[in-house]
């Protein structure tokens, strides 16, 4: 069976159980071996050479890439992000992209060999049903709007200053901390209720309590606008981001479609080294 290290950058790595590119990966395991290596917290690594592919979650320039510009061997990258395209970034022998916009930026700086591969667990995202609300479907709803993303300068989280008043989830961002506190400052002053990132399954019963999904993101949310989709709220998404634009009537793919994508690029790329 070959072998797969995963290499992903995370400081609450628990919090990813249940999430879509983390159930694609346990999907995964029926095919291959495979090792997650964290990168939180770590400022220095050594190579690890005993792999037959090399798989990265992470933006061009971030801690991840670095630690994949070691790899001499096959390697591919889930773009977490969309950063400017460094020259390292074409010697990625494979790029999992999210959206036809990121697909679109990136052919245009010259990549190649690019697979769409995206999804989320729709076994924990859905829309639930209250039977203990017959009289008023909306009787669960505690929430006006909802924001789900780190408190960082890309999600602007600023937008939702003059919005109704909601609950927002995530983490301060690390790198960001002054920026971050102040987000949550001010999102408390306006009546919101802040909310450190929650495990999967809770996070989907907080959409569920909520009306209307409120994406801010410059670049990021993703995964939150295919998550509130699935758990059927309205979903708003700012005028300057196309990539989210275009997820409110896409397909809502499954872990089970992102599996087979990740497996598809992989195989691909092993073949071509054996050929």
């Amino acid at each position: 069976m070959k072998k797969i290290l995963f290499t992903y950058d995370h400081p609450r790595p628990e919090s990813l159980k249940g999430d879509g590119l983390w159930c694609a990966l346990d999907l995964l395991e029926k095919d291959f071996e495979i090792t997650r290596l964290n990168l939180s917290g770590k400022d220095k690594w050594e190579f690890d050479p005993n792999f037959d592919f090399y798989l990265g979650w992470g933006g061009f320039d971030s801690k991840v890439d670095k630690y994949m510009q070691s790899v001499t061997d096959k390697k591919g990258l889930c773009l977490a992000a969309q950063m400017p395209v460094n020259e390292t970034a074409k010697n990625y022998d494979v790029i999992f992209y999210e959206t036809e916009e990121i697909r679109k930026w990136l052919e245009v700086s010259g990549l190649k060999n690019l697979v769409h591969a995206f999804g989320i667990n729709t076994d924990i995202f859905y829309e639930r049903s209250y039977d203990n609300f017959p009289e008023d479907e909306n009787a669960h709803k505690i929430w006006d709007t909802i924001s789900v993303g780190s408190f960082s300068p890309w999600h602007r989280q600023d937008l939702l200053y003059d919005r109704e008043p909601g609950i927002a989830v995530g983490r301060v961002d690390s790198d960001n901390i002054q920026q971050s506190f102040n987000y949550v400052a001010n999102l408390l002053l306006k009546g919101w209720t802040i909310s450190n990132e929650v495990p999967q399954e809770k996070l989907a019963q907080l959409y569920n309590m909520s009306r209307k999904f409120i994406a801010t993101a410059d670049f990021g949310q993703e995964r939150a606008v295919l998550e509130a989709r699935a758990c059927g709220i309205e979903v708003e998404v700012p005028a300057d981001n196309p990539k989210l634009k275009e997820l409110l009537t896409s397909l809502i793919w499954d872990v089970k479609y992102y599996s087979n994508a990740l497996k598809g690029g992989i195989l691909k790329c092993l073949s071509e080294e054996n050929a």
